[in-house]
């Protein structure tokens, strides 16, 4: 007896063999029964000699790699990662005491002559010994299987190290990321067994409470460990992060750079934290440990506040779900007012706001025409520029030169936001400064329809640089869309400022032909010259009428009505009061027998018994940042959709205008400026081919004004083939439909930075069907386009101009 409780207490007996086997010798003297109950009894206690050795390597491997990284000064950050399965073992070990404990209360009640154990006071069951231990067969189960997957590590662990005696001073342990590792700690307590569940509970809850001190550390200061951070920088997933993110005060820009960059480390989170919550633990801790950067006493966090927020974080635990994300939020809550009301003022957001509107939406006119002169200047000194020099193409420097030159003699010459800006060529550096003329309509690109490359003939992308505390409302996709919206609004502006300068161009050269044939008509001598002159005066006008028109609409009714609403929502104003309805009034708020106050009618008043008081107001809920977010989400996206820019169809038919117009001012630049040859420049009156040069130039024009007729009815049948969309019905157009479905996917592809924050679709929708409707009126006052005999009309004798145009 003595023998099997030395065996049960995980010691050697000469009653069995080192490999775990009853001694051949004594097996003659044992009944077949109490060779069984032995062979169970040795089993147990070769699984509680696994588990005991195990916990105490996990613990033996974290202290030995810690000692010689003290001795390196390396100690924290080399045994990080065993820092988890030290706890593991040590929770294992805490647990083994019970069956230590067993064992010795067994023995004494032994020694004892306990009545339950020795029968007849003489000897000793070994069926009692095995019935006393057998509460302990399923957790040592459990548990040797848990120890045998933690030695095998994760399916992607390159570490493979079975236990050995030989090896249990080894170091040579598989890493155990802590979300995985509480993944698999929790998933085996998901069982129907109480003991085997409590006990897995039990471990889980030892890695939790640890992983909780990096969770409080970073949500409460900003820090983060140098192994298994809860926060990584991206693209450097192999690479550790920083011990601490705070930083002295002479390095605190590149600190709130480093920070700012930071992304989850999802093998750092177990799956149970969502991804909302896991989101809530990156902004809270990067907002603290870029105040903390800061250093400014005034911006701090108060210690009332830090020491709430460990409070409730020391309460829960990752398994307890609901819990945890109800702190998470509310945690995220409390810093963002405070970051909203002490770091990020409403002051900050509305320059911000205001910069963004006025460079990338172009609200600042003024600036933005002085760019797109800057711009042509540019192009026009590298087209002149030797083709084997380097001055041969437009570099990111060049564009930032034109940023500043332009702005000199502006209201955005002193403007400290000018210098956020910046100009950046993904391609190459040596861009087709001449325009792209394609005369293939059959269909448009079946990608987003892109406007960067209008500019200088190669994608160019305006970009801002987001500094601190700017990033706690901008993410990086809200300045794709931004970039996005630049290169759509500067394109039709370039277009729109080119053709006024062509028609500028062809001004003078009439004031100059009637001067030198001191003849009031500005044709030659000839019908097909006149025909000519009033059909290139004809195409341009339209291109002209269409781009005014279309960027009326754009300043107007979609950039300077949406930023006005977006500027109103940032304002302290007060709300009305919504009517309190009562079962005893009607279901506009009123008494019965209460006026309709809408229909404006003198003397009609409310009755004294109504409870509706149009003199109440309420403030506007608090804003921060969660709010102003989603308000900034809903801005970008009304802007999107009412420049056309979530319509392929038209967005498609808008660039191919663009390109038209810049076909044909370039023909006329080709021309000498002026659509008629020159005086005499084919010849005297008997030669032969006298009227070839115009018969050449008017094929050009009808063939331009042939395609601008079909774009801006295509532009016209799109419009109000989205008008039925919106209502629920498929357009029948043969492109329309399926161009429209890809860039939907593409806009919302292009959002998706927004984190689906973008709140109020039902009113975007209706916005946006408003723009459509006044888009529609602008385009059609003269009903030109709507008219069914102007519709079908055509050919090379149909006027270049629909009455009320000329």
């Amino acid at each position: 007896m003595i023998s099997v409780l030395c065996i049960l207490a995980g010691h050697e007996s000469s009653l069995f063999t080192p490999d775990g086997h009853i001694t051949p010798d004594f097996l003659p003297l044992l009944h077949p029964g109490e060779v069984q109950t032995l062979e169970t009894l040795v089993d147990l206690a070769a699984r509680y000699a696994r588990i005991k050795q195990a916990a105490a390597r996990f613990k033996g491997s974290y202290q030995a790699i810690k000692s010689v990284g003290d001795a390196n000064g390396t100690g924290a950050s080399s045994s990080r990662p065993l820092e988890y399965l030290s706890t593991v073992g040590a929770a294992i070990t805490k647990i083994l005491k019970e069956y230590e404990t067993l064992v010795v209360d067994t023995e004494a009640r032994v020694l004892r002559r306990d009545d339950e154990l020795v029968g007849g006071q003489s000897f000793v069951p070994l069926s009692s010994i095995r019935a006393v231990f057998s509460v302990w067969d399923a957790p040592l189960t459990a548990l040797d299987s848990l120890v045998i997957k933690i030695y095998t590590g994760p399916e992607d662990s390159i570490i493979r190290d079975a236990p050995s005696s030989s090896s249990s001073n080894s170091t040579n342990v598989p890493r155990w990321p802590p979300g995985r590792l509480m993944d698999l700690l929790m998933d085996r307590a998901q069982t129907g067994v109480q003991r085997i569940s409590s006990i897995m509970k039990e471990l889980a809850g030892a890695v939790q409470k640890l992983w909780r001190t990096q969770l409080t550390a970073f949500l409460i200061h900003g820090t983060l460990s140098s192994m298994d951070p809860l926060a990584i920088h991206p693209h450097r997933n192999d690479k550790p992060a920083p011990t601490a993110l705070l930083a002295d005060s002479s390095s605190s820009a590149g600190s709130v750079q480093l920070i700012s960059s930071l992304i989850v480390n999802e093998e750092a989170f177990p799956s149970c934290v969502s991804a909302a919550t896991r989101d809530s633990i990156l902004y809270v801790g990067k907002a603290v440990a870029v105040v903390r950067a800061q250093g400014q006493a005034q911006k701090q966090i108060p210690r009332s506040i830090t020491m709430d927020h460990a409070k409730m974080l020391g309460s829960v635990l990752p398994q307890d779900r609901f819990d945890f994300d109800r702190v998470i939020a509310e945690i995220r809550r409390v810093i963002s007012e405070f970051l909203w009301t002490h770091v990020l003022v409403e002051k900050d957001v509305e320059e911000a706001v205001e910069s963004l509107a006025d460079y990338f939406l172009l609200r600042n006119g003024e600036f933005a025409l002085a760019l797109i002169r800057e711009v042509e200047r540019l192009k026009l000194i590298r087209l002149k520029a030797r083709t084997s020099s380097r001055l041969g193409g437009i570099r990111e420097q060049d564009m930032s030169l034109a940023l500043l030159r332009a702005s000199l003699g502006t209201n955005a010459q002193h403007d400290p936001s000018l210098s956020k800006l910046r100009f950046i060529i993904p391609n190459s550096p040596l861009p087709n400064i001449l325009p792209n003329v394609s005369s293939n309509r059959t269909g448009l690109s079946p990608s987003l329809p892109q406007f960067s490359d209008q500019l200088i003939g190669t994608p160019l992308v305006l970009t801002y640089a987001l500094e601190w505390p700017l990033d706690l409302f901008l993410v990086p996709s809200d300045l794709q869309i931004y970039s996005h919206l630049f290169a759509y609004f500067s394109s039709i502006r370039q277009a729109q400022h080119r053709a006024w300068e062509c028609w500028t161009g062809l001004s003078g050269a009439q004031r100059s032909r009637m001067k030198w044939t001191a003849t009031a008509r500005a044709g030659g001598v000839t019908d097909a010259q006149q025909r000519l002159l009033r059909g290139g005066w004809g195409v341009l006008r339209q291109m002209i009428w269409f781009l005014d028109t279309l960027w009326g609409y754009l300043m107007s009714d979609v950039v300077g009505t949406q930023y006005e609403w977006f500027k109103d929502q940032l304002k302290p104003t007060k709300a009305p009061l919504e009517p309190r309805i009562t079962p005893s009034m009607g279901l506009k708020g009123r008494l019965p027998g209460d006026e309709d106050d809408t229909k404006g009618e003198p003397g009609k008043k409310s009755q004294p018994g109504s409870r509706v008081s149009s003199g109440q107001y309420q403030p506007k809920p608090h804003l921060d940042f969660s709010t102003l977010r989603n308000l900034h989400a809903t801005y970008l996206n009304k802007v999107l959709t009412g420049s056309l820019l979530t319509n392929a169809t038209c967005a498609g038919l808008v660039r191919e205008v663009l390109e038209l117009c810049a076909h044909f001012v370039a023909q006329v630049e080709r021309w000498g400026g002026d659509i008629l040859p020159a005086l005499l420049s084919e010849g005297s009156l008997e030669n032969a081919n006298i009227g070839k040069v115009v018969e050449e130039r008017q094929a050009i024009i009808n063939d331009i004004n042939y395609n601008l007729d079909h774009i801006l009815r295509d532009f016209y049948d799109a419009l109000s083939a989205s008008m039925s969309l919106r209502g629920g019905t498929t357009p029948g157009a043969g492109r329309g439909g399926a161009d429209a479905s890809v860039l939907l996917n593409g806009s919302t592809i292009l959002l998706a930075g927004l984190n689906g924050r973008i709140g109020g679709s039902k009113d975007i929708n209706r916005d946006a069907g408003r723009g459509v409707e006044h888009v529609l009126l602008r385009l059609d006052f003269n009903s030109a386009l709507s008219k069914p005999l102007a519709r079908n009309g055509g050919g090379d004798d149909a006027p270049f101009l629909p009455e009320g145009l000329r």
